[in-house]
Order: structure tokens, then C-alpha cells, then sequence
């Protein structure tokens, strides 16, 4: 029997209809909008397994959740860019091997076009080879404004506890570069900073600063000088993705973010 085309075209329209009005999966629930791209929280669930997975017995921060999210922002951002500067995605690769891929060729796309600009100075070499000759032990306090920061500072100096502050260390330079922490090398030890952070800002006190067997300047230029330059060349790239990150539109269902971790066994 023939199906009129009208009826055949209505029933495809009441299945479509109905299709659309299946309770979406939970798992399909939009946890953050990147310039309108949707990451969703099967996709925030299986980035917390796997760093779970791959770092077992680790302590986790309140804030991982939001750290594996602002992770997933990031690589989300670096895959637009490289769509925009129309780099070819990599034959034969798929998920997150295509990601990596793509990522590494828009990284080595941007540090091209940064290379001319940047040399270390003599300066520069002296300053990391000076980081790198001490550990510190800190105290350290976050504060959301700079306001609020700067009162931190000064209970430090008036000898006066500050609540939820933590001692760290000893640290050493290599672990903590790029990072607030990294200043607490530029102190000596008593000197109480305040520095930007990821979060808004950080109050540190130097409560301990012991010296460290280190060869010669002389001897360790030329390493120092290359270290000095992948240095930069990272907070260079960290700057610019700080920049891409201001332009972009993105949205975050807090609640969501909180309820993805609770769901990951």
C-alpha cells in the first residue's frame, strides 16, 4: 500500500517530535559553553576518572573539580584557535590523540611567531640561576581581591594568626615556576609579599630561605640560559592563553561541577 506523501511526512514529524521530548540523559546535562561549544558532564566525569585513575592515592583539592574543568575550558579554546588559523587536523587520529595533536601543532604554530621576540637577558639568566640556589619554607593565605590581600599582609606583620593559611615546603623553584609561589624565591626570609594568583591573589611570608649546592654560574650558563628561554617561552604561551580565555564567552553551571565530582567513583 502507498502512503499518501502528506501522512508519510506528518508521521516522520510526530517521531521527531517525540524524540525530542525524551528526558535528555543526565549525563548530557551542558556543564560549561565555550563560545557556544558545549562540554558536557560525561565529559567533566571522564576527565576526573582518568587523572584519578592515572594518579591513585593522591589527595584531591575541594577545587579539583573545578581545575579538571578549567582544563577541559582550555584545550576547548586551543582547538578553536587552531580551527582558526586553519590548521589541518592529523590523518587518521581521532579523540583525544586527535586533541593532542592539533594542540602540539597550534603550540608550535604561536612559539614560531614568538621566537623572534624573545631573548634572555643576562639578567634574566641571573635571576633564575638566584631561584634555583634555594629551597623556602612560606606561609601562605588567598584572598579574592587585592583589598582583602593587603590586610592579609598585614596581620602577617603584626605577628597576628591568619585564618586558613598554610605552611608549605620546602619548595624548591622547579616545582612551583609559573605559579604565585614562584616570588617567594625573589624574598628573603621574613618578607611577606602579595602576588596575582590563579584565584585572585596570594599573601606570602618567607618563613625559612636555606641555600643549596649548586655548580658555578659560570659552569651552568649555558644550561640556565636555555631554561631561562623555555621560561618564557611558557609564560609567553600561558599569557596569550590568559588573552584567548578574556575574549571568549564562556558559561559555568557551578551546581553541575560540584555534583560531577560526587559522581565519580
Amino acid at each position: 500500500m502507498t502512503i499518501p506523501l502528506f501522512r508519510s511526512a506528518a508521521f516522520a514529524a510526530i517521531v521527531i517530535l517525540s524524540l525530542s521530548c525524551q528526558p535528555r540523559s543526565p549525563e548530557n546535562r551542558v556543564v560549561a559553553q565555550v563560545n557556544g561549544d558545549r562540554i558536557t558532564l560525561a565529559e567533566l566525569r571522564e576527565e576526573i576518572a582518568l587523572y584519578r585513575d592515572q594518579h591513585q592515592g593522591e589527595p584531591e583539592t575541594e577545587s579539583a573539580a573545578d581545575d579538571h574543568l578549567k582544563s577541559i575550558i582550555e584545550r576547548r579554546l586551543m582547538l578553536q584557535e587552531a580551527a582558526k588559523e586553519a590548521i589541518p587536523p592529523p590523518a587518521g587520529a581521532s579523540g583525544r590523540s586527535r586533541e593532542r595533536m592539533l594542540i602540539s601543532q597550534l603550540v608550535r604554530t604561536k612559539t614560531g611567531e614568538w621566537e623572534s621576540r624573545i631573548v634572555a637577558t643576562e639578567e634574566d639568566i641571573r635571576r633564575h640561576y638566584d631561584r634555583l640556589r634555594f629551597d623556602v619554607m612560606v606561609t601562605v593565605a588567598h584572598a579574592k581581591d587585592l583589598a582583602t590581600a593587603e590586610n592579609i599582609a598585614e596581620q602577617m606583620r603584626l605577628g597576628k594568626p591568619v585564618p586558613d593559611s598554610e605552611i608549605l615546603g620546602p619548595l624548591f623553584y622547579e616545582s612551583v615556576r609559573l605559579t604565585a609561589l614562584e616570588n617567594a624565591f625573589d624574598l628573603d626570609r621574613g618578607d611577606i609579599g602579595v602576588f596575582a594568583a590563579d584565584d585572585g591573589f596570594m599573601v606570602i611570608q618567607v618563613m625559612k630561605k636555606e641555600p643549596l649546592k649548586l655548580p658555578s654560574y659560570k659552569s651552568m650558563r649555558e644550561k640556565l640560559r636555555n631554561d631561562a628561554l623555555e621560561i618564557m617561552r611558557e609564560k609567553t604561551m600561558a599569557d596569550w592563553m590568559e588573552s584567548v580565555k578574556s575574549k571568549a564567552k564562556i558559561v559555568v553551571n557551578q551546581a553541575l561541577v560540584k555534583e560531577a565530582a560526587a559522581g565519580v567513583k
